[in-house]
């Protein structure tokens, strides 16, 4: 009987300094995976705090130096328009000031050529100093 009581616990004293290896390593993996988390979600905020910078648009620019992509968007898009003025903004994505007739529209694009939105001539908007 005492030779198994001395071979089980010469066997714990073995693999009680593994089990505690495993532990502080589980522990280690677990700190690493909430920290990899926490680093995602900061990452995740950070187009939504650069979409919340305001955008501006200034740099007035030629029609041959939009690109290629954004004129054949706005011309299969809106081909009852004229292009009125084109920016670049701040950001590099495009702002194309378009009319028919009376209405006046702003169409916008993002640096890579994307559509973003459209947005509708307004009385009290200061969008509408560029058609001055």
């Amino acid at each position: 009987m005492n030779a198994k009581i001395n071979r089980f616990t010469g066997m714990f004293n073995r693999v009680l300094p593994l089990m505690v290896i495993l532990s502080m390593l589980s522990s280690s993996i677990y700190a690493q995976i909430i920290e990899e988390q926490r680093t995602d979600s900061s990452l995740e905020a950070r187009p939504q705090e650069q979409n919340q910078l305001e955008v501006t648009y200034e740099d007035e620019i030629k029609e041959n130096e939009v690109p290629e992509n954004i004129l054949l968007s706005v011309k299969d898009n809106y081909d009852e328009y004229k292009i009125n003025r084109s920016h670049r903004g701040s950001d590099g994505s495009y702002r194309i000031a378009l009319e028919k007739g009376d209405e006046k529209i702003f169409v916008f694009y993002s640096a890579a050529g994307d559509f973003q939105r459209i947005e509708q001539e307004a009385e009290d908007s200061s969008i509408n100093d560029d058609w001055r």
